[in-house]
Formats: structure tokens, sequence, C-alpha cells
């Protein structure tokens, strides 16, 4: 069942492979099948439930007297941080959207949920583009490096990603605002081996990814 998920996972069909890992946790309490079904939760925008389900693996290991892994416990600060953030941000919001008067709040609410332009930076400026060796592969951008090919901690990581045009391997990516200015580059080809850059990529330029020249990760 770990193998399938993590198929699927390579395969971009996370909602399956979630599936899986919530089974595998539900019924043998396995501690990375939660932990990575609390990942997939994050990545797919359910930062509340991914924090519930951490909070809930570390309530069962203290009542089995179990010691919290460091990692499990260090992602449960980073979650309930971000989850803070959120909620003071859509409270910022909130309050925007009220002390408008004689307008259509709808609209406006709209548009303050909408990702703006940095200052003195064009719409666009967060969007790059670039070529890849494959016909048929999948780009993730990465914050962070990662060392193989199963560590967990690159759904933590990812800042965005795409799949690559099927004929001539053109890609194009949306990035957050947030995204820093240099990123590691993540190829998954279609025999689900990952290959990753070498080093850190400026996102200033369009970016040529060749699997030739980034390191497999196994």
């Amino acid at each position: 069942m770990l193998d399938e998920a993590i198929r699927l996972v390579r395969m971009g069909r996370h909602d399956l492979a979630l599936d899986i890992y919530k089974e595998i946790y539900e019924q043998y309490g396995n501690v990375s099948a939660g932990f990575n079904a609390a990942i997939l939760l994050a990545a797919a925008g359910e930062l509340t439930e991914a924090l519930r389900l951490l909070e809930n693996m570390q309530r069962r290991l203290i009542a089995s007297n179990q010691n919290t892994p460091r990692f499990i416990l260090e992602e449960i600060q980073r979650m309930a941080r971000f989850a803070y953030g959120l909620r003071i941000l859509e409270e910022y919001r909130a309050g925007e959207a009220r002390a408008v008067t004689g307008f259509n709040i709808a609209p406006l609410t709209r548009t303050l949920n909408m990702p703006i332009a940095a200052r003195n930076e064009p719409a666009t400026a967060r969007e790059i583009s670039g070529t890849v060796n494959l016909n048929l592969a999948k780009v993730y951008a990465l914050s962070e490096s990662i060392d193989y090919a199963e560590d967990a901690s690159i759904w933590s990581k990812i800042v965005a990603s795409t799949d690559a045009d099927a004929f001539e391997g053109r890609w194009l990516m949306r990035l957050p605002e947030t995204a820093p200015s240099l990123l590691w580059f993540v190829v998954v080809d279609g025999h689900y081996n990952l290959f990753i850059t070498q080093m850190a990529l400026s996102i200033s330029e369009a970016i040529a990814l060749d699997t030739a020249w980034m390191t497999r990760l196994e």
C-alpha cells in the first residue's frame, strides 16, 4: 500500500495517495503514513485538517507512552504559525471590506483575495517558463533541495508545479509572490524517476532543464 501511495504521488494523483496514507494511518497507526497524509492535506490547502491530523498523531503517541518524533513537532509548530498568519490576514481583509461604504462589497472582497504583483514589478514578474529534454514530464519548483526520492519534506518545499508540453518539452509556471529568486527544480519523467538540479537556479530568465546534467534521486 505504501508503494502504491508513492507511485500515485509521483503521478500527481495526490488525492488517491492521500486516501491510502489515511487508511494506513487509521488501521496501523503508521507515523510516516500519517505524516505524509498531513503534508498532502497542507499542499491541497487543507491546513486546518492537516494540523488536526498531526496533533491527533501526537496525542496517540503520548497515550501509548511513545516519544513524538522531532519532525512531527516541528511541522506542528510550522503549520500552527502559518495558520495563525492566515487567520490574521483574513481578519485584516474582512476589516478592509467592512470599512468601505456606499460600494458593492462583493467585488472588493474578490479583489482583496487576488494575488497582487509586488510594487514596481509587472504583473507577470512571477511567471517563469523554460524547457525540459523530455516530452512527458512534470516540473516542480522547490524552495530547498531534497536528497533522495522518498524525502517526504518535498511537499512543504514545493513552490509551484506544472506539466511540460507533450511534444516540445516547453513549460510555463506561475509562482506566488513570496517565491524566492533562486529555486531548485525537480523533473519527474514518465517512469517516475526524479531528477533535481545541481544547484538553485535564478528565475529571472528562461530555464532549460536537461536531465543529463541533473542529479537522479534514488
